[in-house]
């Protein structure tokens, strides 16, 4: 019971505590996880959301490509088109270069979104990331960019992780235990 309750709060701490990238700081891609698609094509405002953040890096130049994640939602039909697609194409009609989107289109959660763009990563020799996501979300996603071989810094498109979890602080406890449970299986989820 002592070893559950220290490791779920040394969890608390990484999600509530995940450090960022500096505001200058550069790295070779920006890699957007995943999120809902509406109708046939539409980011959802939470994909769109770290879209945008996505492609402010890339504007200001300090990301030469950006990976988009996600496959096609599950048990819908609602969803045809892939998160990872779906994400390139807003991308491209707001003027990010079709050769500078790198994309990931069958994953279906954080871990898979991290381990399945990897190898398409290292195939363009990309050494270092920025993780594109919201601020409660980040602390998880870099502990398993991390595991994926991955370089990551994270890059909060909500303002913060600070700021996140003060707006959401349920999500604090839930990713905490999302990182806990991917503690406990990370050994199965590896390649």
């Amino acid at each position: 019971m002592v070893w559950a309750l220290v490791a779920y709060a040394e969890c608390a701490l990484r999600v509530s505590f995940a450090r960022e990238a500096d505001a200058t700081a550069r790295a070779d891609a920006a890699v957007v996880l995943g999120a809902a698609v509406w109708g046939h094509s539409r980011p959802s405002p939470v994909l769109e959301r770290r879209l945008r953040a996505a492609l402010e890096l890339y504007r200001r130049g300090r990301v030469e490509y950006i990976a988009t994640t996600g496959g096609v939602g599950r048990g819908t039909h609602e969803h045809p088109l892939a998160e990872g697609v779906a994400s390139q194409r807003w991308l491209v009609r707001h003027g990010v270069a079709p050769e500078r989107v790198l994309i990931e289109d069958r994953s279906h959660n954080t871990v898979e979104n991290l381990r399945f763009i990897a190898p398409t990563l290292r195939a363009h020799r990309i050494n270092t990331v920025f993780v594109v996501s919201d601020g409660y979300h980040l602390g998880r996603a870099l502990v398993i960019a991390r595991d994926a071989g991955l370089r990551a810094e994270a890059i909060a498109c909500d303002g913060s992780v600070s700021r996140s979890l003060s707006r959401e602080p349920a999500r604090r406890w839930s990713e905490a235990q999302w990182l806990l449970f991917y503690g406990i299986v990370r050994p199965t989820v590896r390649e």
